[in-house]
């Protein structure tokens, strides 16, 4: 099994900085998942919903969330 892993620190040298532009996650519209409804009230007919959202390191664009993913206790 291989993955992805930067480390504690930033791959560009030193410590992370959270000032990137944020990202939004998006998942399945849970009211029209399976076939996109033409009047979805929820998803406004897209077929997804924004699920969080974060922040991204401005040096080497590595999402905070994934970061706490991989460094989760």
């Amino acid at each position: 099994m291989s993955y992805f892993a930067c480390g504690g620190g930033c791959p560009e040298g030193g410590d992370h900085e959270w000032d990137g532009p944020g990202i939004v996650f998006k998942r399945p519209c849970p009211d029209c998942a399976d076939v996109v409804d033409q009047d979805c009230k929820r998803c406004g007919n897209v077929g997804e919903i924004p699920s969080g959202g974060a922040a991204t390191c401005s040096k080497c664009g590595l999402d905070a969330m994934s970061h706490s993913l991989m460094h989760a206790p």
